[in-house]
């Protein structure tokens, strides 16, 4: 079990259709992850919510 919070680099890669994010959570905590563009603007909530203590797994899709 992980004892910091820590984000993972997305693979495949962002280039793809689809994404996975993995992060760890060391206690039960209230986590956002959220996907800005370029410009800082916001394009996606990932995750919003009280989340476990863990190694997650959060994942996106889009159409072109």
């Amino acid at each position: 079990m992980s004892t910091t919070f820590a984000v993972s680099l997305n693979y495949p890669n962002p280039f793809n259709p689809t994404t996975t994010i993995n992060y760890d959570v060391p206690t039960t905590s209230e986590v956002k992850l959220v996907i800005y563009n370029v410009l800082g603007q916001r394009v996606w909530t990932l995750v919003s919510g009280i989340a476990e203590p863990g190694s997650l797994q959060g994942g996106l899709g889009w159409c072109k």
